[in-house]
């Protein structure tokens, strides 16, 4: 592994993060600040000088950068429509929320490139989609009051809206809570985290990394009390 790789790609990848961020950031209206359309820029620009010490401009890597870049820019704006219309399928939203992710493989893709693993990228890459999916789970749990505010149906309130439990479209988020505790839809939402931590774990299973299988399971474990604390409830 050449000298300084880990430190760089870590440096690359933070870089990826910031420039999604900032333009979501712009895009969905948490952010007003114009210069931050310049700021994203510079991150971006960044991310391809750190990459390009260590990959050449034909290589397998920069294929993938530009998929996945592509992928996530292409996304959010898909998935924001999907978040305006309340008759969107929870499903569609879950692979949409694993696309807008694509960019944070990014990372992962120039490791398997210098180890000269790309088959293993393949199993990396599903690992990472299923623990968007359950990530993005407990934000939208999180945001549930902020998006009904913004008439934006996440996949929370899709879960709520099949199992017949009618959020108005203001509503505290306590109070949310309170009507989740102990119901089915609280279950159900909760076991579906668990589902797709039991995915990736399955999918990144094969490459035997060390300590991973530990984390997962921890994870796992943990996820019925991390509902009630982590999520407000």
């Amino acid at each position: 592994m050449p000298r300084g790789f880990l430190p760089d790609i870590q440096w690359g990848q933070y870089c990826l993060y910031l420039f999604i961020r900032f333009q979501d950031d712009l895009f969905d209206g948490q952010a007003n600040e114009p210069a931050l359309i310049y700021a994203s820029d510079q991150c971006l620009l960044e991310a391809d000088r750190i990459f390009a010490k260590f990959f050449p401009l034909n290589s397998w890597f920069w294929n993938e950068y530009r998929r996945n870049l592509i992928c996530t820019t292409q996304s959010i704006v898909e998935v924001d429509d999907m978040l305006r219309k309340s008759t969107c399928h929870s499903e569609d939203l879950l692979e949409g929320y694993a696309r807008e992710s694509a960019i944070l493989k990014v990372g992962s893709a120039a490791l398997c490139a210098v180890a000269r693993r790309h088959r293993a990228y393949k199993l990396v890459s599903l690992f990472c989609d299923e623990m968007a999916k359950a990530g993005q789970i407990v934000d939208d749990l999180r945001d549930l009051d902020e998006d009904l505010r913004k008439k934006r149906y996440n996949y929370v309130a899709n879960v709520l809206r099949r199992s017949g439990e009618h959020a108005p479209a203001r509503v505290r988020v306590n109070a949310v809570f309170n009507n989740l505790r102990l119901t089915a839809v609280m279950e159900q939402i909760s076991a579906e985290v668990g589902n797709h931590i039991s995915k990736a774990s399955a999918a990144i299973e094969p490459l035997a990394i060390a300590g991973m299988k530990t984390y997962l399971a921890r994870r796992l474990n943990n996820l019925p009390e991390s509902s009630r604390i982590s999520w407000g409830m």
